[in-house]
């Protein structure tokens, strides 16, 4: 998979890794292009055998456990604790840059929500469509949002709103139900190339029973997506 000028190498084995790496050094030495292996890293599986670093030519690749693709954390348990904690950082920071706007009682409160949909609330869900997250990620990810509802609707302490009256108040619609709708629009996306496309074919995996016997299963997420799209499998 490939990005401007970034590519993602997906393998089976240590060893299609380094001829894929050793392709990819070949091809793009004709056009006069070449690897930066100091920005080249591999990211095994969390059931992968342990490896030492890779080296192509004279060149090492270091084997990592977290990589930042795209200005998404990704490690090797799929696991999306530390990505969510630096979404909501970043939002932080870009909710104090704002205060003035949040607190200005010239500008209505349908205006100031307006920008906080479209200038905080991407920054909050960015990657979002692939999170593997839990509950108390969900509640510590919702909790920030109604933090900032309450600022822009000037509601402070002593002040007591129930989070159901804020979020009518607000038109907002929950996290858990904001993510869950934009997996099935990612998955169905997905599912809608062709068949030998590298993402399609990501949505099923393969297990061995007793090394002979193999099955195909459709993730989850392939199956909420064939029923909300209201089709068979």
């Amino acid at each position: 998979m490939s990005y401007a000028d970034d590519i993602v190498v997906i393998s089976k084995s240590i060893e299609e890794t380094k001829s894929l790496l050793y392709l990819i050094e070949t091809v793009s030495h004709r056009v006069g292009l070449g690897i930066n292996f100091n920005k080249t890293v591999i990211l095994p599986s969390p059931n992968a055998p342990s490896i030492q670093n890779l080296t192509v030519g004279k060149n090492v690749v270091k084997i990592v456990e977290k990589i930042k693709y795209l200005r998404v954390i990704l490690d090797n348990k799929g696991s999306c604790k530390e990505e969510m904690r630096m979404r909501i950082q970043k939002a932080r920071g870009a909710i104090h840059k704002y205060m003035k706007i949040w607190k200005a009682r010239e500008i209505s409160v349908f205006t100031r929500l307006r920008i906080f949909n479209s200038m905080i609330v991407p920054i909050v869900l960015y990657g979002g469509d692939i999170w593997e997250a839990n509950k108390t990620e969900i509640r510590r990810l919702q909790s920030f949002i109604n933090n900032c509802l309450r600022t822009i609707n000037g509601i402070f302490y002593p002040r007591v709103i129930s989070n159901s009256d804020l979020w009518k108040k607000s038109i907002h619609t929950p996290i858990n139900f904001t993510l869950k709708k934009r997996r099935i629009q990612f998955l169905a996306h997905i599912i809608s190339n062709s068949d030998n496309n590298l993402a399609h074919d990501s949505t099923a995996w393969l297990y061995t029973y007793k090394g002979k016997q193999y099955r195909e299963y459709k993730s989850l997420w392939y199956y909420k997506t064939i029923r909300y799209n209201g089709s068979k499998c």
